[in-house]
């Protein structure tokens, strides 16, 4: 599935009346963990700027960003998605949030960030592709790296490329020289999430 393909699937067509509401992303299980897994990590790095990679519609940089002490630039590869971000930041005045819309593979950056994170994006990345991305990540950030990733058959799910497994995430992401942890949270609603935490 080449890059095409892989946007074709992740297409959203977005209502103009389709409006934002971060805080109910609090209501669901897996989003609340995914926010206070950040929130958690920002408190025990001292983290004042974060990277967001593959964000969907901004729901976790704008809750992260209403601390008007943190920093969060935030990427997708969904044009609609990432435009729907820039309005709401634009009518919230959000001025700690910046979105780019494309490939983080592809992507120059001009800085590196306390905390790198993304979550349940790089399984619909082709497995051999993953480290690329993951090496790229562990450049960009200055204290942390947090990767959640589904425990899900991909044979389930068209747009996922790869089953995530304890195996298979520590073959992809241990690197020597870092700190990691690997955790598997079973109640984050369906599915529970294989959440990996590198330190700088």
């Amino acid at each position: 599935m080449d890059k095409t393909e892989r946007l074709d699937t992740h297409k959203k067509v977005v209502s103009p009346n389709q409006v934002i509401n971060p805080s109910a992303h609090l209501n669901n299980p897996r989003d609340s963990f995914h926010y206070y897994t950040t929130m958690g990590a920002v408190i025990k790095y001292g983290a004042q700027s974060l990277l967001d990679i593959g964000c969907w519609d901004g729901w976790l940089p704008f809750l992260i960003a209403q601390n008007k002490k943190l920093d969060v630039d935030a990427i997708d590869i969904c044009d609609t998605l990432i435009q729907l971000a820039t309005d709401y930041k634009q009518h919230n005045n959000f001025s700690n949030v910046n979105f780019r819309c494309g490939w983080f593979d592809e992507m120059v950056f001009d800085r590196k960030y306390d905390i790198v994170y993304s979550y349940e994006t790089l399984e619909h990345i082709a497995i051999e592709d993953v480290p690329l991305y993951y090496d790229k990540m562990l450049a960009l950030a200055n204290k942390a790296v947090i990767i959640s990733l589904p425990d899900a058959d991909h044979k389930l799910e068209p747009q996922h490329l790869w089953t995530p497994t304890f195996d298979n995430i520590g073959r992809l992401f241990i690197r020597s020289g870092y700190d990691y942890q690997l955790t598997y949270q079973r109640h984050t609603n369906i599915p529970s999430n294989f959440v990996f935490e590198i330190r700088m």
